[in-house]
């Protein structure tokens, strides 16, 4: 992406500070896969030293995952939209340092003129809300699992009951016997 795109003014806003605004990583991408611009976000998330971004194939600054196995590179979203595919989306793990985090990445076709074509790879992290998830199916799980223990103590007691109305009568005869 030329720098000249950067400075781009729509209604009176500057384009450079409508994109240093934004909260999730951004990244542009000329048709081979390399970075051509980042914002801050992006740059926190991959965390290499500036000079290591620009120009670097962006597959291989983000590695992908699912369920702890890399995703093959057909089926990473950067190159689902370099082969074509005008909106590629997904959710998959990527692993910062110590951690694994979740991203929903999505990565769209941009035509800026009609010899230049180039993708736009937007990157929110979604960890804390699929943890949110998890833990609501978790307690959904705990919840259902609660009430069939109910359920079924609830149909136990539904059993004692007449047992025990049948047999009062006779503890109370045999106590008048005693």
């Amino acid at each position: 992406v030329r720098v000249e795109l950067l400075h781009v003014h729509r209604t009176g806003v500057d384009a450079q500070v409508a994109l240093r605004a934004i909260v999730d990583a951004l990244v542009w991408i000329d048709g081979e896969g390399r970075v051509q611009w980042c914002n801050a976000p992006f740059r926190r998330l991959v965390n290499p030293p500036d000079d290591e971004v620009l120009g670097a194939k962006l597959v291989e600054l983000l590695p992908l995952e699912e369920r702890g196995r890399p995703i093959p590179p057909g089926r990473h979203p950067v190159n689902l939209a370099l082969n074509g595919q005008p909106n590629a989306v997904g959710s998959f793990e990527f692993r910062k340092a110590d951690q694994r985090v979740v991203l929903e990445v999505f990565a769209a076709r941009v035509q800026f003129s009609r010899h230049e074509l180039s993708t736009v790879v937007a990157i929110r992290d979604i960890t804390e809300r699929k943890q949110a998830e998890e833990k609501e199916k978790r307690l959904a799980a705990e919840a259902a699992a609660a009430a069939a223990a109910a359920r079924k103590r609830a149909a136990e007691l539904a059993r004692a009951y007449p047992e025990l109305k049948r047999t009062q009568p006779m503890l109370v005869q045999a106590e008048k016997m005693a």
